[in-house]
């Protein structure tokens, strides 16, 4: 984020079938990423991720430090552009406890140093689950009005 204003920059080509977006849990991000949702400066111009499987990670310093709130906005703003998301829900409960015990995406608290190995495994499991989503989903063809 630059300036106090959210920027998304989407990497790769633009055949991409489906992204993971993350944001740190800071004051303001929240506020940034829906100016960002409703700016039309973002991927939805070109529609580059309707349709498309989606997840959501995230990280704080603190315990509840906002990580809920921040994932949840993440996925508002893909909401924005059409996306899918796929939270890690609780699909392997045990797992998503002992990262952390949330459902809609992977969170890593920072200020207990690196992301533990329940969170690395939380975070290949969801990743496994947008890449087999979009291995099931046909892009949406975009209809000019």
């Amino acid at each position: 984020m630059q300036g106090g204003v959210g920027h998304l920059a989407l990497r790769g080509e633009r055949r991409e079938r489906g992204a993971a977006a993350g944001a740190e849990c800071l004051v303001g991000v929240l506020a940034q990423l829906l100016q960002l949702a409703g700016s039309g400066e973002g991927p939805e111009d070109a529609g580059q991720l309707a349709g498309k499987p989606a997840a959501v990670f995230t990280s704080t310093t603190e315990r509840h430090g906002g990580q809920e709130a921040t994932l949840l906005a993440l996925a508002h703003t893909l909401f924005h552009w059409g996306s899918i998301i796929v939270p890690t829900g609780y699909v392997d409960y045990p797992l998503s406890h002992a990262a952390g015990g949330n459902p809609y995406g992977v969170s890593a608290i920072t200020g207990d140093g690196a992301p533990n190995e329940h969170v690395l495994a939380l975070a290949r499991l969801q990743g496994r689950r947008v890449a087999e989503f979009a291995d099931t989903l046909r892009p949406v063809e975009q209809v000019s009005a």
